[in-house]
């Protein structure tokens, strides 16, 4: 669905792939990819690919789009169902199940899996193997025998070697999307019903997985594999450009190595956090395979159930292919890079590109300040991987304590309304509403200069741009061991640490409301930790810094793209390191 298109000028074009991010929700990296479309604005334009779960998730847009972004594409994974479901085609129904009920339900990926439909499908599918091997006894041709052993080679990938797709592969899917219409002739249709098919879902079965429910393996295995034939889809509805830029690996990256493949253009991908330690995060605290629930009933040595290690490996396998095809690959400090290099990417072609701010934006100069006043704010989606329940106990401590204290919850409301809902009982349980206003989204420049503290309570950050911008605001901040906070707040000399703030431990409630009152009666330490965050935020983070290493990955992107004789230089160690040592973050901050 294009949303916006405009005319295009004569100067090099970006596709920008955004898996569930910008312009249609709010958080760092929605602002990170707004401010570097505008930071770009003199050079490139840009051709939006906005990659979501259904439209009815996302409402209007939340960023006014830039000048020189020319186009808007906006593609859904389960809006679409682009391969047969009807039962009526088949003659296949047994006790209420028909297949149309299972292709549905399968389409789903871990973060829209009910329970309760598990449940009913669960107790339907006892007979299950019988009536959906008449499934595949009826196709609309027969693939060739070049197709099968195509599609051989890629469940191996996943199955055998795990292992990224190849160039051959990701072509293959491209031609076998068409149903049928290419020399290779596995198209979805086949997937979904042919014989062979269903002779390869078998071996893999019995090889893999024989002490599993069938109907867990049955609903998986279609499930992880219609997400694929879903990417590609969308991949042959994306225009060429010049470059491809995807801001994460996953479902957008795996689009973005479908569209270098195809098109033979450069691939940048940009992590700010891992993709696949995020999905791990997800998938292991996901009710929808919990010990007891029917559809995990065997659990593996690891504590796991079988089907979240598929959907782990599916996911592992996305990023592996991206990195493949990837010409460079960016993150936002060192250890994040380390992590790539882990995961699969190849050393060369990584760099570390930390975050800029405008500093200009927040220099304020506090220092007719009395000192600190007691107020403070988490500010952030209110979201549960912010973990805003440990502020508010935080801060339901100091109260006890008789600390004199208002407290700020700042950031948009309409992500999770049930965790919202849950905040302000919380708030209500803890008679807190004279201290805490959540105050939905408020402009961040006009707001900290009225702040004391800024505090982030996350489970899971990469690099917050909130804490660079409090720290130019000169506000001292607490922040969890996370991602890079430990080394944003410290510095990078570990052995003579100068802080800005205070680092405390994830889920401590405890020890966020000690480093609060620490910073709030203590003025000496207040002082300094302000103007050592204002030195520092002015030394690694402005934005200048980042524009120009963007402007220069791309500009020897496009090169390659339209010279196709020149020659891209890998990136050296000493080029990496001089970057990376401004967020260098040792093992035990992890």
């Amino acid at each position: 669905m294009v949303i916006r298109e405009t005319a295009a000028q004569e100067r090099p074009v970006i596709g920008l792939l955004l898996e569930g991010t910008y312009p249609f929700v709010q958080g760092g990296v929605s602002s990170w990819t707004h401010q570097l479309i505008e930071g770009l604005s003199n050079e490139y334009d840009f051709k939006l690919i906005f990659i979501g779960s259904r439209a009815k998730d996302y409402g209007p847009a939340h960023y006014d789009l830039p000048s020189n972004v020319l186009s808007l594409e906006c593609f859904y994974l389960f809006d679409d169902d682009t391969h047969p479901t009807s039962s009526s085609n088949t003659g296949v129904a047994t006790e209420g199940f028909s297949e149309n009920d299972a292709s549905n339900f399968e389409d789903q990926g871990p973060s829209d899996l009910r329970p309760s439909r598990y449940s009913m499908l669960r107790a339907q599918c006892a007979r299950l193997t019988v009536p959906v091997r008449k499934i595949f006894s009826k196709p609309s041709t027969q693939p060739t025998q070049q197709g099968v052993e195509w599609f051989q080679s890629v469940l191996s990938c996943l199955f055998d070697a795990c292992r990224p797709m190849d160039s051959d592969q990701l072509r293959g899917f491209v031609a076998n999307v068409q149903h049928g219409a290419s020399a290779l002739n596995f198209s979805l249709d086949h997937f979904f019903r042919s014989p062979m098919s269903w002779s390869l879902m078998i071996e893999l079965y019995q090889t893999h997985f024989p002490d599993e429910p069938f109907a867990d393996f049955y609903f998986t295995y279609r499930g992880l594999y219609r997400q694929i034939f879903r990417l590609v889809d969308i991949a042959q509805q994306i225009p060429k450009v010049d470059l491809y830029h995807t801001v994460s690996t996953g479902y957008a990256g795996f689009i973005g190595a479908i569209l270098s493949a195809h098109h033979r253009v450069p691939l940048a991908v940009t992590e700010h956090g891992i993709y696949t330690k995020e999905r791990r995060l997800d998938l292991y605290t996901a009710n929808w395979l919990q010990r007891s629930h029917p559809l995990a009933t065997v659990y593996n040595e690891e504590g796991h159930g079988f089907a979240k290690q598929l959907w782990i490996r599916f996911f592992e396998q996305l990023s592996m292919t991206c990195y493949q095809h990837a010409t460079r690959i960016t993150t936002l400090y060192e250890a994040n890079r380390q992590q790539q290099i882990a995961d699969g990417a190849a050393h060369y072609k990584t760099r570390v590109i930390p975050n800029g701010i405008n500093l200009e934006r927040f220099g304020f100069d506090r220092s007719s300040d009395d000192g600190p006043r007691k107020r403070v704010a988490l500010i952030g989606r209110v979201v549960a991987i912010k973990d805003i329940k440990t502020f508010i106990k935080s801060i339901s401590i100091l109260k006890q304590q008789k600390v004199p204290i208002e407290a700020l919850i700042v950031g948009p409301l309409d992500e999770q309304p049930d965790y919202v809902k849950q905040c302000e009982a919380l708030i209500e349980t803890l008679q807190l509403d004279d201290v805490i206003e959540l105050t939905g989204v408020l402009g961040v420049a006009q707001l900290l200069p009225t702040l004391d503290v800024v505090v982030l309570t996350s489970i899971s950050e990469a690099q917050p741009l909130v804490l660079l911008e409090a720290m130019a605001a000169r506000v001292p901040v607490v922040a969890t061991r996370v991602g890079s906070c430990a080394s944003i707040i410290n510095g990078t000399d570990t052995r003579h640490p100068k802080p800005c703030g205070l680092v405390v431990p994830i889920a401590a409630p405890k020890e966020t409301a000690l480093a609060i009152e620490r910073l709030l009666s203590d003025e000496v330490l207040w002082r300094s930790c302000a103007a050592t965050g204002y030195a520092r935020v002015h030394r690694s983070y402005d934005e200048i810094n980042m524009m120009i290493a963007y402007h220069e990955l791309y500009h020897d992107l496009v090169k390659v793209r339209l010279e196709p004789t020149a020659q891209l230089n890998p990136i050296s160690l000493d080029q990496t390191r001089a970057v990376s040592d401004q967020t260098r973050v040792v093992s035990t901050t992890e």
